[in-house]
C-alpha cells in the first residue's frame, strides 16, 4: 500500500497592495497598515513621517497658558497627541487636560455670574435692590 503524501497547508494572511500576491503567515512586510511581499516591501520605499517637536522653555509655558481656551488647546492637542514621539504625544496630553480646566473654570465663573446676577438683579432676586428701595 502507498503512503498518502500529506503536504502542509500554508496559511495566508494578507495580499500585496502592489502586485496582489498572497503573503504566507509571518512573511512580508507591513508599512502604515499596509502590506507588501518581500519583492515589494524592497521597492517601497519608506516615508518618514515628519515630526513636530513640542515647545520648551518659557514658551512651553506659554503654549500651557494659551491651552486654557478652548480652540487653541484642542489645536494643540490634536496637532501634538496625534505625533510619534513620547515627548509630544505628552505635551498634547498636557494641552487636552489645559483645555478641560478652562472649560471647568469658565463654566464655575458662568454659574457664579448667574447666581450674583440673580441675588442682585431685582425682584426674583433674594436682596430686592431694585429702584425705590434704598
Amino acid at each position: 500500500m502507498a503512503k498518502k503524501i500529506v503536504e502542509p497547508q500554508i496559511k495566508y494572511t494578507a495580499v500585496c497592495v502592489n502586485c496582489g500576491v498572497f503573503i504566507p503567515e509571518n512573511k512580508g512586510l507591513v508599512r502604515e497598515n499596509r502590506h507588501y511581499c518581500e519583492n515589494c516591501a524592497i521597492l517601497t520605499p519608506v516615508a518618514a513621517k515628519p515630526s513636530i517637536l513640542p515647545p520648551s522653555g518659557l514658551l512651553k509655558i506659554l503654549s500651557y497658558l494659551v491651552s486654557l481656551t478652548p480652540i487653541a488647546g484642542f489645536l494643540f492637542g490634536v496637532i501634538f497627541y496625534s505625533q510619534s514621539e513620547p515627548a509630544a504625544k505628552n505635551f498634547g496630553k498636557k494641552c487636552f487636560i489645559m483645555m478641560f480646566i478652562g472649560i471647568a473654570v469658565m463654566l464655575l465663573f458662568f454659574v457664579l455670574v448667574l447666581i450674583t446676577g440673580a441675588a442682585i438683579g431685582g425682584a426674583a432676586g433674594g436682596l430686592n435692590l431694585g429702584e425705590g428701595y434704598y
